[in-house]
């Protein structure tokens, strides 16, 4: 049975993890209320600012006090289509650093330009921070896919395998939307890490002095700092992993090529172990050395760095050779 609380003006059903995001119109934040907030605040993100230009002058406070409690915390920057990408992506990583849990790049403004423009900007902003190691996420509505960024026919591009997709549907009452989400072209259900379900969740409940309403997030995959790009192994078998024998790993082999076509994701520890999340990605064909391959079970890891680490064979599948 589902738990029904009444803390909005509205009841709550869902159990998912709950999240905000927040800028200067929120006003001040009371950490306080935000640690006695129901449901639990597990993550919440703080918008850095707007194209090349804009820095939205709450955002280090609210890093500040989130980040100060535990709570996983990323920015959000509004991306401008008619706006030079690269210059965005150095106002978005001036403004936050590159140590933010998530880095989303809102997509809601056309600005009136072509989906083919706008499609081509937002992959240079994307693949720039990719290519940067970055946790990439993009954040938009699903008619705002559908009609602006992606309509038919133009062809799916490959990063967008390679970011996590927060997507935001409510309810015109207000209410929590109870999902799930309207799907979006070319994003498969699993890339779908936030719904954003409500816009009328009280801002009053966390000390907020600015606008009387606040966004309200669900985590759908996992838990906030477990997140991970989707990445789909070569091969036909139905569970996604190799139909012939994998090859041995010479032990001794110190440079190793990434030959999974999407891919792979940088870990700070193996999966399976306490805390593991991703913290970068290496595109196909890039090469890593080494420093040291560590055997869990049936799988093999190399450890790259220190805190750096990526699967040479997990579950079966090869992904460095």
């Amino acid at each position: 049975m589902a738990i029904i609380t009444y803390t909005q003006d509205f009841p709550i059903t869902r159990t998912e993890p709950f999240g905000i995001d927040v800028s200067m119109h929120n006003g001040a934040v009371d950490m306080a209320k935000v640690r006695a907030h129901t449901p639990k605040i597990t993550f919440a993100w703080g918008k850095t600012g707007e194209s090349w230009g804009y820095e939205d002058p709450k955002f280090d406070g609210y890093r500040a006090g989130f980040e100060d409690d535990g709570i996983w915390f990323g920015g959000y920057h509004f991306f401008y289509p008619a706006e030079d990408p690269k210059a965005q992506v150095r106002k978005f990583l001036e403004i936050g650093g590159k140590s933010l849990a998530g880095y989303a790049w809102d997509m809601e403004f056309s600005h009136g330009q072509s989906p083919e423009k706008i499609l081509k900007g937002l992959g240079i902003a994307v693949c720039e921070m990719l290519n940067m190691g970055l946790p990439v996420w993009v954040y938009s509505m699903p008619y705002f896919m559908r009609d602006h960024v992606i309509p038919e026919p133009l062809a799916v591009p490959e990063w967008f395998k390679h970011v996590n997709w927060w997507i935001a549907q409510v309810l015109t009452s207000g209410r929590e939307h109870p999902g799930p989400v309207e799907e979006v072209r070319g994003v498969s259900p699993e890339q779908v890490i936030i719904h954003q379900s409500a816009w009328k969740w009280k801002g009053s409940l966390i000390g907020q002095v600015g606008s009387h309403h606040l966004d309200g997030n669900r985590w759908l995959k996992g838990t906030p700092g477990h997140e991970e790009v989707l990445v789909i192994p070569d091969g036909n078998s139905q569970d996604g992993t190799q139909n012939v024998p994998p090859p041995e790993i010479d032990p001794n082999q110190k440079i190793f090529k990434v030959i999974s076509p999407n891919g792979l994701n940088v870990r700070d520890v193996p999966i399976g172990q306490l805390g593991s999340q991703v913290i970068g990605y290496l595109p196909c064909g890039a090469t890593v050395t080494a420093l040291e391959l560590v055997t869990i079970g049936q799988d093999v890891w190399a450890r790259i760095g220190d805190w750096k680490c990526c699967a040479v064979k997990y579950k079966g599948v090869v992904y460095l050779e």
